[in-house]
């Protein structure tokens, strides 16, 4: 089959979209190395990945004589959102991800994250809640009570686990401002401009917290192979092939896809550290994942979405 049937057929949109969401399942494990093997701890992986994807998305976005680096006035308050919306994320998956692993903070983030978008479009751009967002929801909050409610999930015992789990659903919201800050700009720019400038705020937002903590930085090879791991091909590479994917992909069928991310950290997570979620945890994470397909659904769109 040629490059050209291949894209005709409609392949291509979706499988580069379900590339983007494999390579950002690579974030969680990657970070556990360097939390277990550095002295880096969460906000300051955070900080590195930022700090190391913003410039490199910027310096694209400069080469690029199509994308235009420059905003109104009176969009720059959904740009901060994006730079706010990141910054909090980095630093609370990355914790969440020390406290309870990579399988339950992915799947808790990720199979949230969708379901808060929903309800923050409901309350600040008005769209309307209908059955489905209420179906979803349930799923989603009966997914979490499973994953934390297990006692042999492969997370550390004790207080630190419920911690993890309130910080992987921060990281989830922190997200969902994040998409919808991104949404709102979308039509007026382009988004490599929207994710250059706004993963370099999120950088700037970082820098107190990762100051604070003495930034330490990776002192080996390995270690900073690892971080521009993270930095480049889990973050710039990864959003770069989303959105170019995007183009010929549904919005319904990239919101399936995008649960290659958590699947692709929990096999990593059990290949690579032996984490294993349990029977129930595994229950917990496919309800989220219901969730997420149920918010994905055409009928909706019939229903007035």
């Amino acid at each position: 089959m040629t490059g050209r049937t291949i894209a005709d057929s409609g392949f291509a949109g979706p499988a580069i979209v379900a590339l983007a969401a494999a390579l950002w399942g690579t974030a969680g494990p990657a970070s556990r190395v360097l939390l277990e093997t550095t002295d880096l701890d969460a906000p300051a992986i955070g900080f590195v990945r930022l700090a190391i994807a913003g410039p490199a998305l910027l310096a694209v976005a400069l080469a690029l004589p199509a994308v235009r680096i420059g905003f109104a006035r009176r969009h720059r308050m959904a740009l901060a959102m994006i730079g706010v919306g990141q910054a909090a994320y980095q630093g609370l998956y990355f914790g969440a991800v020390e406290r309870v692993g990579v399988s339950m903070a992915t799947i808790a983030a990720l199979g949230g994250a969708p379901v808060l978008v929903a309800l923050l479009a409901a309350l600040v751009l008005g769209e309307r809640i209908d059955r489905p967002v209420v179906l979803a929801i349930a799923l989603a909050g009966a997914g979490v009570v499973l994953l934390v409610g297990i006692p042999d999930a492969a997370a550390p015992a004790g207080d630190g686990t419920v911690l993890g789990l309130f910080m992987a659903l921060g990281a989830a919201l922190a997200y969902a401002v994040f998409a919808l800050a991104a949404r709102s700009l979308a039509p007026h720019h382009h988004p490599l401009a929207i994710l250059a400038v706004g993963f370099t705020l999120g950088t700037a937002m970082l820098a107190p917290a990762a100051l604070a903590g003495g930034l330490p930085l990776p002192k080996t090879p390995t270690g900073w192979l690892l971080a521009a791991f993270i930095g480049l091909v889990s973050t710039c590479l990864a959003y770069g092939l989303f959105f170019f994917g995007m183009r010929t992909t549904s919005a319904t069928m990239s919101g399936v896809l995008v649960l290659i991310e958590p699947l692709t950290a929990s096999l990593l997570a059990a290949l690579v550290f032996g984490e294993r979620l349990g029977p129930l945890g595994y229950l917990g994470g496919l309800l989220l994942g219901a969730a997420v397909v149920v918010l994905a659904r055409p009928w909706r769109a019939a229903a007035g979405r």
